[in-house]
């Protein structure tokens, strides 16, 4: 389910490069990738999505993974335009965090019996309040209200270009696999949620659609 992965993942798939998925937990993250001889990244954590490349080198961060993929495996073409991330970043910052107090109890709920407990005392600590009361003082119809200038700002985006269903026009870029990702990560965290995203405006819908056969892998 999580967004950052499904970045790395929308890239893999639409290249068509072959990879095996490891599927790891919050408890046993570290773990795992150091057993394997994975360095931490710069600041000394690991997170998720990690690559362990054909020559035996390991990369971290879904942008830093698809750019160095990029050069190994040019084709099909994919589209790294910066002013373009840019402001899918700045859209995600106004849209992602008002729906935080109504995504994250729901992840509480999906993520490992074992990593559970861990999750919710971090989002406690990141929020200085458990998850419910997270989501009874700042979720809910607010939540939705306070996401809709992200909403309209991201959409606005695919205004720039009538040509096709992405950022530049009929040519995809990593700008859509950012936003798409977070909208998948959202529909599989819960369905309801995903659907209503996609209510909000049918140029979300459309770019959603057209990257669909890019996540019919999934494992």
């Amino acid at each position: 389910w999580s967004g950052n992965v499904w970045k790395a993942r929308l890239f893999l798939n639409y290249k068509g490069i072959p990879y095996q998925t490891h599927w790891v937990d919050y408890l046993t993250l570290k773990l795992t990738l150091s057993s394997l001889g994975c360095p931490p990244n710069e600041q000394g954590r690991y997170t998720v999505p990690t690559v362990r490349l054909p020559d035996g080198s390991w990369i971290m961060d879904s942008l830093v993974i698809a750019r160095k993929l990029n050069e190994m495996y040019p084709d099909p073409k994919l589209i790294f335009d910066e002013a373009s991330l840019a402001d899918v970043q700045k859209g995600l910052g106004m849209t992602a965090p008002p729906l935080f107090p109504v995504i994250m109890p729901r992840i509480a709920t999906i993520v490992t019996q074992d990593s559970e407990a861990y999750f919710r005392e971090m989002r406690a600590k990141d929020y200085g309040m458990p998850l419910e009361e997270f989501a009874r003082s700042k979720g809910g119809e607010k939540a939705w209200s306070d996401a809709e200038p992200g909403f309209r700002f991201l959409a606005e985006l695919y205004g720039k270009d009538n040509n096709g269903p992405f950022l530049m026009g009929s040519q995809p870029s990593f700008g859509d696999f950012v936003i798409v990702a977070f909208i998948e990560c959202v529909m599989r965290v819960g369905k309801d949620m995903g659907q209503r995203w996609l209510s909000m405006d049918e140029r979300l819908a459309r770019v959603h659609e057209a990257c669909k056969p890019w996540m019919e892998k999934d494992f």
